[in-house]
């Protein structure tokens, strides 16, 4: 029941995730643990936008709402006694309050979460200039799919550039310089991996 009433309720943002639990104190008295995500950062200033109704008693019930630094911390809390329901897919945080910094594996699970909006407003409105249209076709139909592609992977070192590069399959490595004898590249491969060449 109380799923449907949060599903129902306007966001600024949309909702990706929502678990609700119930828990009864020993007085008798209902509480409920509620994890709700959403895409992207939302400004929430209606204090009353999540009250609930119970309607057979026409009482209101006004939440403790809170940010979460850790959704997974949040996500293990809410589920502790076992009654609980769930809608959506839970998104993978980076961040958790007892684990201290990130990891590059959370680091990995953050931007896999990010859409394209949260890309292009940290890489385009933090330096100022406007927010282009993003373009929601993310499947287009490709007529020179047999044609090599390559991808340049540029940042700081050691992030895991390297080795998710060699992760993906069958490669040549090529580091320092360009060296295509027969010892070191081959042309049965999938693709190439050039690491540390001057240009």
């Amino acid at each position: 029941m109380e799923k449907k009433l949060l599903l129902a309720v306007p966001l600024p943002s949309n909702k990706k995730f929502i678990k609700v639990a119930r828990e009864l104190h020993d007085d008798g008295q209902q509480h409920l643990r509620v994890l709700i995500q959403l895409e992207g950062k939302a400004q929430i200033t209606n204090q009353r936008l999540f009250n609930l109704q119970h309607l057979p008693f026409s009482r209101s019930f006004h939440p403790n709402i809170q940010t979460a630094r850790s959704f997974s911390d949040v996500k293990a809390y809410v589920e502790k006694n076992g009654d609980y329901t769930d809608w959506g897919e839970f998104q993978i945080d980076g961040r958790s309050s007892r684990n201290g910094p990130l990891n590059l594996a959370e680091v990995y699970a953050e931007a896999l979460n990010a859409g394209i909006e949260w890309w292009l407003e940290a890489n385009f409105i933090v330096n100022g200039t406007t927010l282009p249209e993003v373009n929601n076709n993310k499947y287009v139909l490709r007529t020179d799919i047999d044609r090599p592609v390559s991808l340049i992977l540029e940042g700081p070192s050691r992030t895991g550039k390297k080795i998710w590069a060699r992760s993906l399959g069958l490669h040549n490595y090529i580091c320092g310089h360009m060296d295509f004898n027969a010892n070191t590249f081959r042309n049965d491969v999938m693709y190439n991996v050039i690491d540390d060449v001057a240009p």
